[in-house]
């Protein structure tokens, strides 16, 4: 008989985890194989052990002594007095207290909530009374205020309408916004303002916009100065210099360098190095 095999069924068998089939094969072993059956009955016994075991120790009864501490335990904790201001022993004691004062008393927590409240209510007050010009405005309405078209005055409005066909040089510094300019330079913008004088037709009726270097922006100012004066020719500037052609896009590209060939004499082949016949 292969023993082997049907003592791992023992433990099983005992504990009640065996199947059916397996259970009347093992019984039939058992009662056909006398050290198979001596191990059956030492683990049932074994087991038979484990059970009273844990019978014991879950119907212990606790001690005299142990029983008075709790009693002892609790009445003092009935007779302490709350931290909360409730009564601890009371059950709306027990409930309310750690969930809605957790870390201060009723005596301090109650006032401190109505100041609170108050001072809520003072500046609700406050804020609905403050006048409209001291309010701030939503990024909304600033955004449709900087969008919004601004009105020209009517005396820039004729200026720029009776001048509209004149060029001029509108300047624009790059960088220099934070820059101080001196004296002289606010002199010379404050000419800048002043409509120019009718130039010749031939530069063009539009306006240009000339970004300049912070560096140059007081010489482009006393140019535009000297032509507006009339000591500069503009059409001088206008015109193509030496040296260059316009394209037609209106840009100018040097004129392209011609060379006359050179006539280089023949040799005459009766005289040789030293200037002596050969």
């Amino acid at each position: 008989m292969d023993c082997k095999r049907y003592k791992s069924w023992l433990s099983d068998a005992v504990a009640g985890a065996l199947g059916p089939a397996r259970e009347a094969e093992l019984r039939a072993h058992v009662e056909a194989c006398s050290d198979c059956r001596a191990l059956l009955e030492r683990e049932r016994a074994l087991f038979e052990a484990i059970d009273r075991g844990v019978q014991a120790h879950l119907a212990a009864a606790p001690s005299p002594e142990f029983a008075a501490r709790a009693r002892m335990r609790l009445a003092e904790e009935a007779a302490r007095p709350s931290k909360y201001g409730l009564n601890a022993g009371s059950r709306l004691g027990t409930w309310v207290a750690p969930r809605f004062w957790p870390q201060f008393g009723l005596a301090t927590s109650v006032p401190a909530a109505a100041a609170a409240l108050l001072a809520f209510a003072v500046l609700t007050v406050w804020l609905a009374r403050r006048p409209a010009s001291h309010r701030a405005k939503s990024p909304q309405a600033i955004a449709q205020r900087d969008s919004a078209p601004r009105a020209q005055p009517p005396a820039v409005a004729s200026q720029v309408s009776g001048h509209q066909a004149q060029p001029r040089l509108a300047t624009r510094t790059v960088g220099a916004s934070e820059a101080q300019p001196s004296n002289d330079t606010r002199r010379q913008l404050r000419g800048l303002r002043r409509p120019p004088r009718r130039v010749d037709s031939s530069i063009g009726g539009s306006l240009p916009e000339v970004i300049v270097d912070k560096n140059e922006q007081e010489s482009l100012a006393k140019l535009y100065e000297s032509i507006n004066s009339g000591r500069v020719d503009v059409a001088s500037l206008a015109a193509v210099p030496p040296g260059f052609e316009r394209q037609p896009d209106g840009s100018l590209v040097p004129v392209p360098l011609k060379i006359a060939p050179l006539d280089i004499a023949k040799l005459d082949s009766g005289q040789v190095w030293g200037g002596e016949p050969q």
